[in-house]
């Protein structure tokens, strides 16, 4: 038997070492990037608990110092606000070089576009150059949330990328400590450090048309109109400006636990998003339920049609006339049509059956979503009765106080007047202490206006030792003498 040796070629032989040395690179690159994910899940948990921390303590701050401004009855005026978001909302056709350099450094290139914009003297000026373009204010931490969540998007290699992924955030900004989202919202809102690089990082905003239009944009918001500065009231524009539902952004590392012991991340991933953010991420999976549900209707209707003409088909070759030698193979033609007509309507029993169960859910889903909404409405009217019995409360211990000095002061005024005369020093002290002391008996002399002189005589008594008295005017006491 003759045996034949395959020669392989070197470049065959040196491509397949080359891919092995590639494949050995990637599996190591895998593994570091999971231990890395590991950490770096970790290490935004621990953040995002103590940014909840410290939250809670400034607000926690702020509302005690208003109290005790309250309390001593001055009045409590908050820190100044450190960024604004600017908003444009005209059009710049016809201005001034000097209004389109400004708007083009604020990178408001396009209607409806919005950025934040830390506040110092040069920026307020400039502010103030194009207020008549633009409407700007002081955003919360809600807002602040909401539109990154909503409408951010990063400028990644000159690109606008939607912030889908946490890894987007620290492949850019990884260098500067932040590495998710939560870390991205918490320099933005406290303008940090790096305020300078998150801000560039994000994209200009691209918003809608607020809800109900513009009252009158070549109006002050002071005289009614809609542009210039609006001060806190700026929240209630964003929300205008913000659509009802959240994109599925940029939470990996909150919603991934199954890989690392979180220590109480349920608990901050709930005090983070307060219920308003709830309701929103319903409403979101309502909206992916119907939308599936839409999908799954169209198959279906899809899957109906096919069956008709499958039918359709099977009774035209059921009653053509077959040659002779064609019946068995018409037989077996129509048998296999009928075994795939049976499978098709199993298929659709099933699509049917998802159905129900999606739409079960959906319901259930809505029902969670009022449920939510009536409990922040309790929570609401709650509030509003707690408030009313404080202020209550607080006016009956104000009258109460008001009274207690009246009646203090009344009766040290009538002590004052009415006291009985010192008993003269006795040598005897024990004598003293056994002799009965007996309290004053007031008796009124009901006497006449006319009959009271105007400058009564001094007390003889008081005169002898150098003192003078005055006697009441309207009532006499009658005092024990002391033996």
């Amino acid at each position: 038997m003759n045996w034949y040796r395959t020669l392989v070629p070197e470049s065959i032989l040196k491509k397949r070492r080359t891919l092995e040395v590639v494949k050995a690179k990637k599996a190591e690159a895998v593994v570091a990037a999971k231990k890395h994910s590991l950490k770096v899940k970790q290490i935004a948990f621990k953040s995002a608990e103590k940014y909840v921390k410290e939250y809670r303590s400034i607000e926690k701050q702020n509302v005690l110092l208003r109290r005790q401004a309250k309390a001593v009855g001055n009045f409590y005026v908050p820190a100044e606000a450190k960024i604004a978001f600017v908003v444009r909302i005209r059009g710049i056709i016809g201005v001034s070089p000097k209004v389109r350099k400004i708007l083009k450094l604020f990178r408001l290139t396009q209607i409806q576009n919005g950025v934040f914009v830390k506040l110092n003297k040069a920026t307020i000026n400039m502010l103030r150059l194009v207020e008549p373009f633009i409407a700007y204010g002081y955003p919360n931490l809600k807002s602040t949330r909401e539109l990154i969540y909503k409408r951010g998007f990063g400028k990644i290699n000159k690109q606008r990328i939607a912030l889908t992924d946490n890894s987007l955030v620290e492949k850019v900004l990884g260098k500067f400590g932040i590495i998710c989202i939560e870390d991205l919202i918490h320099e933005v809102f406290t303008c940090g450090p790096h305020f300078k690089e998150a801000a560039n990082f994000l994209w200009p905003f691209q918003l809608s048309s607020p809800n109900g239009g513009y009252t009158q944009k070549l109006l002050h918001f002071a005289e009614g109109g809609d542009h210039g500065n609006r001060g806190e009231e700026i929240n209630k524009f964003i929300k205008q400006i913000l659509p009802v539902a959240i994109p599925p952004v940029a939470m990996t590392y909150l919603y991934d636990d199954d890989d690392v012991d979180m220590g109480g991340s349920t608990s901050a991933w709930h005090d983070m998003h307060n219920h308003d953010l709830m309701i929103c991420m319903l409403q979101r999976n309502v909206q992916c339920e119907l939308e599936g549900l839409r999908k799954m209707l169209h198959i279906q209707a899809m899957e109906v049609k096919w069956r008709d003409i499958a039918h359709q088909q099977a009774d035209e070759i059921r009653y053509l006339p077959m040659p002779t030698g064609m019946d068995s193979m018409a037989q077996d033609e129509s048998s296999d049509l009928k075994k795939a007509v049976a499978e098709k309507d199993k298929a659709i029993e099933l699509l049917r059956n998802e159905l129900r169960q999606a739409l079960q859910l959906a319901l259930v889903h809505e029902e969670d979503l009022e449920t939510a909404l009536d409990q922040r409405e309790k929570e609401e009217q709650w509030r509003g009765m707690v408030e009313a019995q404080n202020r209550q409360l607080q006016d009956r211990l104000t009258q109460e106080s008001q009274a207690k000095a009246d009646m203090q002061a009344t009766l040290v005024s009538v002590l004052q007047h009415n006291a009985p005369p010192m008993p003269p020093a006795h040598e005897n002290v024990d004598a003293v202490r056994a002799t009965p002391i007996c309290a004053p008996k007031l008796q009124l002399n009901k006497q006449p206006l006319s009959s009271i002189p105007s400058h009564p005589a001094p007390h003889p008594q008081a005169s002898a030792h150098g003192e003078t008295s005055i006697k009441n005017q309207f009532t006499t006491a009658t005092v024990p003498s002391w033996k």
